[in-house]
Order: structure tokens, then C-alpha cells, then sequence
């Protein structure tokens, strides 16, 4: 897993996965604890890791609402 600060080392031509980015998952995951959260956290890490899975694969995330009967739809189509 690379920084930001050593992307540089990385060569133009050479893909880079959003994977690979620590910062972009600490994003995520802050970005979570602030909407999902209350009081700024998630209680218990298991509940964070289903809802960051649910925001990395949103098709996963409209699976599950149809199988609730839920009338929700992801804000993306794109999968990170």
C-alpha cells in the first residue's frame, strides 16, 4: 500500500489501483464514521467493515435492498 507522498516514485505508464492508495481507504472509512456514525464513530468493527463494503460495491448494496423490499437505489454505478 503506497501514500500519496510516494506516488511519484511510480512510473506514468504503470496502472495504479485505488487499492493501493492509503489515503483514498481512510477517506472512506472517515467518511463513514462521520454519516453512518454517531458522534463521529461506529460501534464495533464489524458493522464498519459491512458498511464500507456496501460503499466499495454498491451493486452488492442494491442486491441486498431488493431482497428487503426496500425502495433504495446507490447514488453510483461505478465500483472502486
Amino acid at each position: 500500500m503506497r501514500s500519496f507522498a510516494q506516488l511519484g516514485a511510480v512510473p506514468a505508464g504503470e496502472p495504479l489501483p485505488a487499492d493501493d492508495i492509503a489515503e483514498l481507504h481512510a477517506g472512506r472509512l472517515l467518511m463513514l464514521m462521520r454519516y453512518c456514525g454517531t458522534g463521529n464513530r461506529i460501534d464495533g468493527l464489524t458493522k464498519l467493515a459491512k458498511l464500507d463494503f456496501f460503499v466499495r460495491y454498491p451493486d452488492a448494496f442494491d442486491k441486498m435492498a431488493s431482497h428487503l423490499h426496500k425502495e433504495v437505489r446507490s447514488v453510483t454505478d461505478t465500483i472502486d
